[in-house]
């Protein structure tokens, strides 16, 4: 088995002519968290999305959160013009 598959989860299943194997079994997406602060993204959910649908439209919409995003915002308004 390569070593990259150490780690993952396995389940055996049995096949029809009765020979049991391993196969390894993919990971189900988690919740979106922001990349700032660390707080669950709302309105973000990653099960059986495509990559459009999981985002929201906004900048960096599905990365950080709008409190952050707006902290952001405040500080590079004032750093400009202050």
């Amino acid at each position: 088995m390569r070593k990259n598959l150490l780690s993952k989860p396995k389940v055996k299943i049995r096949l029809p002519g009765g020979e049991t194997v391993v196969r390894v079994v993919k990971k189900k997406p988690g919740k979106a968290y922001c990349g700032i602060c660390g707080r669950e993204l709302h309105g973000v959910n990653y099960a059986g999305k495509t990559k459009s649908q999981r985002s929201v439209e906004r900048l960096h919409g599905g990365s950080i959160c709008a409190r952050c995003l707006k902290r952001l915002l405040v500080r590079e308004v004032l750093s400009r013009f202050g």
